[in-house]
């Protein structure tokens, strides 16, 4: 198993007998036996004959091989002339393999030896180094007694935060020295899944220099370049140039490279986490492996390790002038904000943070078709980088924001905590916001800013927003007022006063309506859509106000100094409905109230149900119905008899008043009882409504039987009517045979005092 080729080997004299300066001694060499033929190639005789013995002694140099070996059992034989005679080298000549002859060396995993020896240096700087070559065993001086390749590894990590600048610094002891015979390839593997792209690395190797970190300083500064595999992770090193020009053995590395960290957590990636617990993994073993190959000729050798992490509460950003592998505890104020100390499992190689984001939302109107200022905090678990490894930005979205007629844009944001960038992407289909920054959010940290957003028309319940960081697999945990200030919530409509009262109940009357109405939400400008260009306020429809004869219209005359209202409307008499725009806000401040004038029916009825329709707008019902006023109005109204005569459009019914509480309101005298004497009837009449000529009011006297009078009508003459009617306006039939006196009303009748 020697890594010596040719035909002979190169032969040593270091004894023969007095008088010989070297042995005449000539060989071959057969490397596949592992066969050194030697021949004499003249006298050699001892300067004291007579006793029969001549001593030579000899070296030969070779090369061991690349992996372990115990010692092989030697075989010496001879030949003069044709005589043969064997030697077997054995215990009768100084030489034992022992039980290890065929097997592997006599050291075992423990102590200094095992794998956690470097991973004991990081909580102590009172190691004692080791040194080497180790005396492993007796065995050790015997030909071709080969210690095997061993490695001891220890693998730490600067940062656990996704897609954080991460140094990973390794740590390699080898129980044997690193030969550049062997040319040794280092392979660091199982680090996948980093944002760091393949590329040739440039490895300086860290000094050690007092011996108590186990470390020799030999390799101090030097640097090599090795080969970075980013889709398998792995790191791969050939030591055979820098070791050819390294003075001393070499045995003990300690090197860093800088990655970007993976964006996802450990689990995803299948590696130890931070109790040690996956498969394979053990005893703070990772999942990471060091592989050391040696090769010579044909021969290969080495070993391979699952390298030891540290699962205690530190990371390890260690420099060059601070090798003793110690780990920090708290977070440096690059990343937060406060002393926030590192929890266990930090230092494992990869090990990373599951991120997630708490957020909060408060807005400042719930009223449709506001303004509403959203003011949104958020904080991190881990900080947010403003990239994630070579040309990738991280960007920050927030989406569900959906609920406003906002047209896609870039929005100014408002108080934005520093590094927050003063805008962001705004696109309304979507409901999203991205956020960008100018610098590491830090983590634990709150962030607030504020965004303008313009709610919409119909109502809906709050938006519930998804916070999003490109390239990471973020947890949400939103905060929400629970209440109206819930962000993107849109209140319903509601009237706080929806009054519809008239001015008088009389038939074929002119009969002002005045409505009365104070929103529970301001009625804004509107946009229909993040598109519309043609806002309008919403518009208000009155509904079944019928009862009246006051013909359709496009352009009903409205009364109001509110300036709310437009100052005419659509009016359609045969369903009542009033159409009314609105031409500025209506504030939720005071009710606003305007008139508008109907002529009532001839016909008597019970007060409709009139109700009010707003677009636009989710109103609490589609249609609210309207309400009357309280019994006060009848002080300004004085035609109006009852309350339920306040309410709109509610026609009394004519009728004769018979009496009150202080006479008796009709009456029919004569003033004569004698025979064909001339006889003045004299009807007293009262009526309870004005009499207007449009109701075509007509009243009958019958039974005037007997009578001597003839013709088609009598002369009446007025002996009272209200005051400003010097006569009534009355004409009459009289028709003799049946005593029937029939008189109608031909021009407007109404008391002064309604």
């Amino acid at each position: 198993n020697t890594a010596t080729s040719g035909a002979s080997l190169t032969l040593t004299s270091t004894y023969t007998p007095a008088g010989y300066p070297s042995a005449p001694l000539s060989n071959s060499w057969a490397q596949s036996s592992g066969t050194l033929a030697v021949t004499v190639t003249s006298d050699i005789v001892s300067s004291t004959p007579g006793d029969g013995e001549t001593a030579i002694q000899f070296t030969v140099t070779v090369v061991n091989p690349p992996f372990g070996q115990g010692a092989p059992t030697l075989n010496v034989g001879g030949q003069f002339g044709s005589n043969l005679f064997p030697w077997n080298l054995n215990s009768a000549h100084g030489y034992s393999a022992g039980s290890t002859s065929d097997g592997f060396p006599d050291i075992q995993d423990g102590g200094v030896y095992d794998d956690n020896y470097l991973l004991e240096l990081t909580g102590s700087s009172s190691q004692t180094p080791v040194s080497y070559p180790v005396t492993t065993s007796a065995f050790s001086q015997y030909p071709l007694f080969v210690v095997s390749p061993r490695l001891h590894t220890l693998a730490l990590q600067s940062t656990p935060f996704p897609c954080a600048p991460n140094t990973l610094t390794f740590a390699v002891l080898s129980r044997v020295p690193l030969l550049a015979r062997c040319q040794p390839l280092l392979t660091i593997a199982g680090l996948g899944s980093t944002r760091t792209p393949s590329s040739n690395l440039s490895i300086t190797f860290l000094s050690g220099g007092t011996g108590s970190d186990g470390f020799g300083g030999n390799l101090s500064s030097q640097t090599l370049n090795a080969s970075w595999q980013q889709s398998p992770g792995s790191l791969t090193m050939n030591l055979t140039s820098l070791l050819s020009t390294t003075t001393g053995f070499v045995d003990r590395l300690l090197f860093q490279i800088s990655v970007i960290n993976p964006t996802s957590s450990t689990a995803s990636r299948g590696l130890c986490n931070a109790l040690g617990v996956g498969v394979g993994c053990s005893n703070n073993r990772t999942a990471v492996t060091a592989t050391l190959s040696l090769s010579v000729g044909a021969k290969t050798g080495g070993d391979s390790r699952q390298m030891v992490g540290y699962i205690g509460a530190g990371v390890f950003p260690i420099t060059a002038s601070s090798t003793n592998l110690q780990p920090v505890t708290i977070y440096s104020g690059d990343y937060s904000p406060s002393l926030t100390p590192a929890a266990a499992g930090d230092g494992l190689p990869l090990w990373v943070y599951d991120p997630y984001v708490s957020s909060k939302f408060v807005q400042s109107s719930f009223y449709p078709c506001d303004d509403n200022t959203i003011s949104i905090t958020l904080t991190s678990n881990v900080p947010i980088f403003q990239t994630c490894g070579p040309s990738s930005p991280v960007a920050i979205t927030l989406s569900g924001l959906f609920g406003t007629v906002t047209p896609d844009s870039v929005l100014t944001l408002n108080n934005p905590s520093s590094p927050l960038s003063p805008s962001a992407v705004w696109n309304n289909t979507r409901g999203s916001l991205v956020l960008s920054a100018t610098g590491t959010l830090k983590l634990n940290t709150s962030y607030r800013f504020d965004v303008l957003l313009t709610n919409q028309a119909p109502a809906r319940p709050q938006a519930f927003v998804n916070v999003a960081v490109t390239w990471l697999s973020v947890l949400n945990d939103q905060w929400y007022p629970g209440d109206s200030s819930n962000p993107l919530y849109i209140s319903t409509l509601n009237w706080t006063v929806n009054t519809a009262s008239q001015s008088t109940p009389w038939p074929c009357a002119v009969n002002t309506i005045t409505v009365q109405l104070q929103p529970t939400v301001p009625l804004f400008l509107c946009w229909a859509s993040a598109t519309d260009t043609n806002p309008g306020f919403p518009v208000l429809t009155l509904t079944n106000l019928v009862g009246s004869t006051t013909n359709s219209s496009s352009s009903l005359p409205v009364t109001s100094s509110s300036g709310v209202f437009a100052s005419s409307g659509v009016w359609k008499r045969d369903v009542g409905s009033l159409v009314l725009n609105l031409t500025a806000p209506m504030p939720v401040s005071q009710p606003y109230s305007f008139t508008i004038s109907l002529v009532n029916q001839p016909q008597a009825q019970a007060a409709p149900v009139v109700s009010l329709a707003t677009s636009r707008l989710t109103q609490v019902a589609a249609f609210v119905p309207m309400l009357p006023q309280s019994s006060d109005w009848m002080a300004s109204n004085p035609a109006l008899a009852s309350s339920n005569e306040i309410s709109a459009l509610f026609i009394r019914v004519p009728a004769f008043v018979v009496s009150d509480a202080f006479s008796t309101r009709w009456s029919v005298s004569q003033s004569s009882a004698y025979p064909c004497a001339d006889n003045t009837i004299t009807v007293s009449l009262t009526f309870n409504v004005p009499l207007y000529s449009s109701c075509n009011p007509k009243f009958t006297i019958s039974n005037l039987i007997n009578t001597a009078t003839s013709g088609a009508s009598l002369t009446l003459t007025s002996t009272y009517t209200p005051a400003g009617y010097p006569s009534a306006p009355l004409s009459n039939s009289w028709a003799q045979s049946s005593g029937t006196l029939a008189v109608t009303v031909t021009s407007d009748i109404v008391s002064s005092t309604p």
